[in-house]
């Protein structure tokens, strides 16, 4: 006879006063490890973001210094009649003189990313060369030249979509003929 039916056959064993201690150590258990587990995903999903954020910064800076690197190889983009202290930059920014096309055909970033690029002249007007380090087939002597500086400002904000920035700065110096105006 199966012990349900019985309730004090022989060879079944009974359990007395069972206060059900081991479902609720087993239930804290199980609360520990989905507490464990939910830190462990907070956790791996931020050291995600940041890396995500590392490698598009570098990106980032890449791209910047690649696009001044194009704006500065074009002499187009350093025009000798702009005053010291105004700048070029490049469309939909407030500066002096807004010309600058689009950044450099294969500069491409994603959707909503600002990029924000622009070509200062710096003071003096003119100054007198120093002693720059041309290639051997355009040396001639500094003493007829002067040097007209300017300043390549390149900005990637990426601050919009929870991106990273960066921001790249280079120096141009524009040889000029002493008797130019």
């Amino acid at each position: 006879m199966p012990c349900e039916q019985d309730p004090q056959p022989a060879g079944c064993a009974t359990v007395q006063g069972d206060p059900g201690y081991i479902l609720l150590l087993v239930m804290v258990f199980l609360l520990l490890l989905a507490l464990i587990a939910g830190t462990v995903l907070r956790v791996s999903a931020l050291e995600f973001r940041m890396a995500g954020n590392d490698q598009f910064r570098e990106q980032a800076l890449q791209q910047a210094r690649g696009i001044a690197q194009a704006l500065a190889a074009n002499p187009a983009h350093f025009p000798l009649d702009l005053a010291v202290g105004d700048s070029l930059c490049g469309e939909g920014t407030a500066c002096a003189r807004p010309i600058l096309s689009a950044a450099p055909a294969g500069h491409s970033l994603p959707e909503n990313v600002v990029v924000d690029y622009r070509i200062t002249r710096m003071g003096p007007r003119l100054a007198p060369a120093p002693g720059l380090r041309l290639p051997q087939a355009e040396v001639s002597g500094v003493a007829g030249w002067r040097v007209a500086n300017f300043e390549v400002q390149v900005a990637i904000d990426g601050s919009p979509v929870a991106l990273g920035s960066a921001r790249v700065v280079q120096g141009v110096a524009l040889l000029v003929p002493s008797d130019w105006p």
